[in-house]
């Protein structure tokens, strides 16, 4: 996508190493006091350039008078849909951020995607450990953010829930259920984060899996490592035994070792007993994750 003049004074340009201070200067900016996040950096762009999946020519940025306004990061994967990972902008331009996302709709539909979402899980795969979770990428605070998305045409639908746990809370003891096993595991590398896994195991077959990681970088309200536990899964046939209960709770325990502040966990809001395996473990839902799409 090559540089486009729109109308009222804005110019829109595509990421290039040259503007990558203004692409900081506007995303901090944006982001700037937001709980779970620290401020993105040299590093983290680094880091993208370095990645099959990173396609800067979907990252915009937006210019009023020559001053950076508003930028769009977003991808085209295979697939039917594209994604929006982060819309920041600054005070009082949310028709800047409201254009970009006009553009790249555009870009999207030519290229035959029928759909165009806002942040999703996806977007960890950039942003794991500076931002945390789909509710910090686009949260119920940023109204500019929400008004660009609604000026843009889009609908909010909530796709789950954030859930968060003190450290001071005891963690339950329990056994194996009886022919069960949970072992600890590696688990892979991730960016800006030391990881781990807890599975399950059946007359020696891994039935179940449990992941979890700390970001040392990024800091709770009272200034401790945040984690966060996930994906947590449990073959069907196994299930309603306690195990995934089970691993998230050793999970628990070697994050405490680590020296871990608040741990996060998500679900989608129709996995009850997910839910209830979660509270019974002592998570409390706190944020909503939020899902904007537009149809073509």
């Amino acid at each position: 996508m090559s540089e486009k003049p729109t109308a009222g004074g804005l110019d829109v340009k595509p990421y290039s190493r040259p503007l990558r201070a203004d692409f900081l200067a506007v995303a901090n900016d944006y982001l700037a006091g937001w709980p779970y996040t620290r401020s993105l950096d040299d590093l983290l762009l680094d880091r993208w350039e370095s990645l099959p999946i990173f396609q800067g020519e979907h990252i915009l940025l937006a210019y009023r008078d020559g001053l950076p306004v508003a930028l769009l990061h977003g991808q085209l994967p295979e697939g039917d849909a594209a994604c929006a990972h982060l819309v920041a902008m600054r005070a009082g331009q949310a028709p800047a951020a409201a254009e970009l996302l006009r553009q790249f709709g555009e870009t999207a539909r030519a290229a035959g995607r029928k759909k165009l979402g806002g942040p999703q899980f996806a977007s960890n795969k950039f942003y794991g450990g500076y931002i945390l979770g789909c509710e910090p990428f686009h949260p119920h605070w940023a109204a500019d953010g929400t008004a660009a998305f609604v000026r843009a045409g889009f609908r909010i639908g909530l796709a789950g829930v954030i859930l968060v746990r003190e450290p001071e809370l005891p963690i339950p003891e329990e056994p194996d259920a009886a022919g069960y096993e949970i072992r600890p595991m590696d688990a892979a590398p991730e960016f800006a984060a030391r990881t781990f896994a807890y599975n399950a195991f059946f007359e020696g077959k891994e039935i179940g899996h449990c992941r979890a990681r700390q970001f040392d970088h990024l800091r709770d309200p009272a200034g401790r490592p945040l984690a966060q536990i996930g994906h947590v899964g449990t073959d069907p046939g196994h299930r309603g035994k306690g195990l995934a209960r089970r691993m998230v709770a050793s999970c628990l325990r070697r994050l405490r070792e680590m020296g871990a502040g608040q741990v996060l966990i998500a679900t989608s809001f129709d996995n009850a007993p997910a839910l209830a395996s979660y509270e019974r473990a002592g998570f409390e839902r706190r944020y909503n994750i939020n899902e904007w799409s537009r149809m073509f």
